[in-house]
């Protein structure tokens, strides 16, 4: 018990030093408001949220409700999260229906396990936009994609804080992961991809608590 309150603490205090929304020990609390808005309209939807977050580095992945690889990396995902307490660190997921099993309902429902506030979009691509747009641009460029021209799924690409978009064109990643769609250097591994994101964000200028917090 002593453990869980140090850690509520700490959480609290978080978000009292970062200007972070609290989250409820049981996870519950206020659902973030893509959760009401869950579905992509368009590939214009997933940059704007990226654009709104330039200035820290950002994680987006693509992925598949039903599928145990991308679940895993979700996984990663929330642990990164738990790990690095850094407010410039977001994440945005794309949830796309790759598998038979995958639907709206399961893509939500998954969604739902990311309570922490830096997870800042998540939405159901039905008609697999994104995958498309990223398999245009990684097979176009020299990114080491071998997936072919099926939509880019199970991929987890980290951007720098300067990086922006075009409405409805991202841009390659700073560096990426996959499970399948290119070499095997690049396949996902939980350490490197710490250790990518860390580096990253030592590059980009200290907090600024006091106007983080509203003071």
């Amino acid at each position: 018990m002593k453990a869980i309150t140090r850690l509520v603490s700490a959480a609290i205090l978080m978000s009292a030093m970062f200007g972070l929304p609290a989250v409820a020990a049981d996870g519950s609390g206020a659902p973030p408001a893509y959760l009401e808005d869950f579905d992509l309209e368009g590939f214009e939807d997933l940059s704007a949220a990226f654009n709104g977050e330039a200035g820290d580095v950002r994680l987006v992945a693509l992925l598949s409700a039903s599928c145990g690889y991308c679940i895993k990396g979700f996984r990663y995902m929330r642990k990164l999260l738990e790990e690095i307490p850094d407010p410039r660190l977001k994440m945005l997921v794309v949830w796309e229906p790759m598998l038979s099993g995958d639907t709206r309902e399961l893509s939500l429902k998954m969604a739902k396990k990311a309570r922490d506030p830096r997870m800042v979009y998540q939405a159901w691509d039905n008609d697999q936009t994104t995958g498309n747009t990223f398999t245009a641009l990684l097979s176009a460029e020299d990114t080491g994609w071998q997936a072919g021209d099926s939509p880019a799924w199970d991929v987890y690409f980290v951007y720098e804080g300067d990086v922006t978009w075009e409405a409805s064109r991202p841009t390659v990643p700073t560096y990426w992961q996959h499970q399948g769609a290119g070499p095997m250097e690049t396949a996902l591994d939980y350490a490197n991809l710490k250790a990518e994101i860390e580096a990253r964000l030592v590059q980009l200028p200290a907090p600024n608590h006091a106007a983080a917090s509203g003071r």
